[in-house]
């Protein structure tokens, strides 16, 4: 409990506060180092989720101690929001200095000590005037090797050198190339970019060179994503994200990212001075820009704007057109894979018609100001009589009205944090979204909020309060036919009104930890808990999703329930590799609370309140499990003759 509340005294903290608390922290343990064993300071499963990395703490402790190393950091650094290790929220709203590195680093690696000491900053950032600027990210997210990885990569490396685009390279530290085109670049030619629909544009580009396009990290279209700062050492491999030219590809590897290794070119993150330099790079950039965007984007004149199209209007025709389109496409038959992408193409469609209405269209803002009016005073709402009297077309109008009815649950998927933990639970899981009859693999974590939007405001199987998503118990191979690995999952119900399930579960819970066991809780979004035993977390003889688990559940089933002491309560195992569940972090489609994961700490102060989506904090290491997980369970089941 008192970790618990000193967490939240530094939530409570403001960036600044956040910041000199973290790197008066980092300075107090850094200065006491050299008085002891650096591994004697650190906790038991600090640095590192890897055998021996605890013999390499000395060794990346100094190499952020390195002066050349933290200028460099820096440069990279300055003017973006900064977080660390697996956090997709802004920590700290800048580094101060570059003094502060060290500091910053050994905080966190004391705060969250799985993993190697990391920093990541924002892919937008505070520019010289001021103002916010964006680089433009491209990453191949193939994690099962790097050479694999540089291979999927090399076709967008050469389109852009062939169409000489001005861009920087690094290698992430795990298995990828993150390829940045500098803000600078795209602004210093008189253009001006919205940088998600320019991001969008050069997606499409970009996947039609790839032969398995799925693997494009889309992520980067958000302005406060995420992406490891240059030379931060990466969290999960304690390999350097290293800078290189990719002339030299062919000779990469990842052995010169090894910390001691690294020499750090300073002049790396650096834009030309040169006026006759950055008039090429002007010329070239200018013509890449408009071959992405096909002439949809304004050129900045000395005091007026000029567009190289006409303002967009309202084309009813078209949306008309659009609207049969539509139709059409919800009486198609399609495969899961063609069912997933159109089910993405009209939820963008949508979410790009909301925003397109709302640019400057005063009648359509005033309108809705009078329907909130009425709404607040419980008034009869006539929407059509609304919009004929402001010249709007009423369905344009009924979406509006609807979106903005459904606006807590839609800003809550639309979160980052949102929808990459999702993501990334989802990994190698099918997934329904709604009440969709068709069960698909989540793609990637910009597609959340297009499916969210398809099943609860296009779709006509939308029926629930709130759109919720499920996913299977199961981890399956590729073709999503054969499940490969399979969780064991306990439900707990109660007889009545006056048990709570929360005593109804502490026996199983005991049971589990008397042992030592990893496993996960969360609650349901409704009224009860479930409890979790990760396939990750099985000996290896447990794994099997088909009559190997079968027969776990049969021997595990009665120990279970000889455990439970609640008269009328009971627990049961989904026994279906292929059932579907409410995934954590989704919304339950008849409450709106969100099903979330619990610490058993947090079973003492249980209020079902605390699950508001506005309430809700992801925990990032929540599914995280410790290496040694399946000893201990390994060990459980042979005492108790399971396996």
């Amino acid at each position: 409990m008192a970790k618990r509340k000193e967490i939240q005294e530094r939530q409570a903290l403001s960036f600044d506060e956040k910041y000199v608390l973290a790197v008066k922290n980092g300075r107090e343990l850094a200065n006491t180092m050299g008085h002891r064993s650096i591994s004697d300071k650190f906790p038991k499963d600090s640095v590192g989720k890897f055998l021996h990395a605890r013999n390499h703490l000395k060794k990346v402790f100094d190499y952020y101690s390195r002066s050349d190393i933290q200028q460099a950091m820096f440069k990279y650094a300055n003017g973006r929001k900064i977080t660390y290790l697996r956090l997709f929220q802004p920590q700290y709203e800048r580094l101060f200095s570059p003094n502060d590195i060290l500091p910053l680093t050994i905080n966190s690696l004391m705060e969250k000590g799985k993993y190697w000491p990391s920093l990541h900053g924002t892919v937008s950032r505070y520019g010289r005037s001021g103002g916010r600027i964006c680089d433009v990210v491209l990453e191949i997210d193939y994690k099962a090797n790097w050479k694999t990885c540089f291979e999927i990569s090399r076709p967008i490396i050469d389109m852009l050198e062939d169409r000489g685009v001005y861009f920087k390279a690094k290698f992430s530290g795990h298995c990828s190339i993150h390829l940045i085109i500098p803000a600078e670049a795209l602004m210093n030619q008189g253009l001006s970019i919205d940088h998600p629909e320019f991001f969008r544009r050069l997606s499409d580009l970009v996947k039609k060179k790839l032969r398995d396009p799925k693997y494009l990290d889309t992520s980067f279209y958000m302005q406060d994503h995420f992406l490891r700062l240059a030379y931060s050492v990466n969290e999960n491999t304690g390999l350097v994200s290293l800078p290189f030219n990719t002339k030299d590809i062919d000779k990469f590897d990842p052995i010169q990212a090894e910390p001691e290794k690294v020499i750090p070119d300073i002049n790396w993150w650096s834009f030309p001075k040169d006026i006759s330099k950055q008039k090429d790079i002007s010329e070239r950039m200018h013509d890449f820009i408009q071959f992405v965007t096909k002439g949809h984007t304004k050129i900045a004149s000395h005091k007026v704007d000029v567009e190289l199209l006409p303002t967009l209007q309202v084309d009813r025709k078209l949306i008309q057109q659009a609207r049969q389109r539509k139709k059409q496409a919800l009486r198609e038959f399609l495969p899961n894979e063609g069912f997933y992408d159109r089910m993405i193409r009209l939820g963008q469609d949508l979410i790009d018609l909301r925003e397109f209405l709302l640019l400057d269209d005063h009648d359509t803002k005033v309108a809705l100001r009078t329907l909130r009016h009425l709404n607040r005073a419980r008034q009869n709402i006539d929407i059509d009589g609304i919009a004929k009297k402001f010249g709007i077309d009423e369905t344009d109008f009924r979406l509006l009205w609807k979106w903005e009815q459904n606006e807590p649950t839609l800003k809550y998927y639309s979160r980052d944090e949102i929808s990459q933990i999702i993501h990334s639970i989802a990994s190698g899981r099918k997934v329904r979204v709604g009440n969709e009859d068709k069960l698909v693999f989540l793609q990637e974590p910009v597609d959340i909020m297009p499916l969210i939007v398809y099943t609860h405001l296009i779709s006509e199987r939308a029926k629930d309060a709130f759109p919720a998503i499920r996913f299977t118990n199961s981890k399956y191979e590729r073709t999503g036919e054969i499940p490969i690995a399979c969780d064991i999952k306990i439900e707990f119900g109660v007889k009545g009104n006056d048990q709570s399930v929360i005593e109804v579960s502490r026996p199983i819970i005991s049971l589990l930890s008397g042992f030592d066991i990893s496993f996960l809780i969360y609650f349901d979004g409704i009224s009860g808990l479930n409890i979790i035993l990760p396939y990750e977390s099985l000996p290896q003889e447990g794994k099997m999703a088909s009559l190997r688990h079968e027969t776990v559940l049969n021997r595990l089933t009665p120990l279970l329930k000889r455990s439970m002491q609640t008269p009328g309560a009971s627990c049961s195992l989904i026994r279906d590799c292929d059932a579907i569940s409410l995934m954590p972090y989704s919304i339950h489609p008849q409450t709106g609370l969100i099903c979330s994961p619990l610490h058993v700490s947090d079973l003492r102060s249980f209020s079902a309140q605390n699950f508001r989506p506005e309430k809700i904090e992801v925990d990032n290491e929540w599914w995280d499990i410790s290496d040694d997980a399946p000893i201990a369970l390994a060990k459980f089941f042979k005492q108790t003759v399971i396996l």
